[in-house]
């Protein structure tokens, strides 16, 4: 099941690349002004665009129209990009992490699923990314929901999880998140 909007993809990566140039010379708005980019266009390319990382551009996509839990052909999402990139590029630095808190604040859903079917949690977890682990959870992944192949929950499976630091994190939740028993 599919939580962000998924549609066919629209441009090729010239056309992305085309676009990534229009913004860096006459800023987001010329992608409107001047390539009549869709909603759809748009929300694509900010999947596309999330990768690279940085600020403000995100808010002034969404603002356009974009939507910030659109899931592309590929089924990657801005959010799994921001994941995928930090993990993919550790030695050029490409820091993705202001990327994703500026998505969530846009409303982007740390729940969204991606090609795998797992939650772009369980995916920062695969792949040793503390401070992005702990930014879903506080943005309200849902420990519930199935985790793709996995077969049980967010919460089965950061428990299983070989990192320590990941189960640590869990508890620390589970720990936050109980009910306070009231005073008889």
């Amino acid at each position: 099941m599919w939580l962000g909007a998924k549609v066919s993809i629209l441009m090729d990566d010239s056309e992305l690349a085309r676009c990534e140039l229009v913004m860096e010379q006459h800023g987001v708005r010329a992608l409107r002004d001047r390539l009549a980019l869709t909603s759809n266009e748009l929300s694509e390319f900010l999947v596309y665009r999330a990768s690279g990382g940085g600020t403000i551009w995100p808010t002034e996509l969404v603002q356009l129209g974009a939507n910030p839990n659109f899931c592309d052909d590929e089924g990657n999402t801005a959010l799994s990009r921001c994941v995928h990139a930090r993990y993919d590029s550790r030695s050029s630095r490409t820091d993705t992490f202001l990327t994703a808190i500026e998505l969530l604040s846009l409303g982007a859903d740390p729940n969204q699923r991606y090609s795998t079917f797992c939650s772009v949690t369980s995916l920062a977890a695969s792949s040793g990314q503390a401070d992005f682990v702990a930014l879903f959870l506080l943005a309200g992944a849902d420990l519930t929901l199935a985790e793709g192949d996995f077969g049980g929950s967010l919460s089965e499976y950061l428990s299983t999880s070989e990192r320590p630091w990941v189960r640590q994190l869990l508890q620390l939740i589970n720990a936050a998140t109980r009910p306070v028993a009231s005073p008889r």
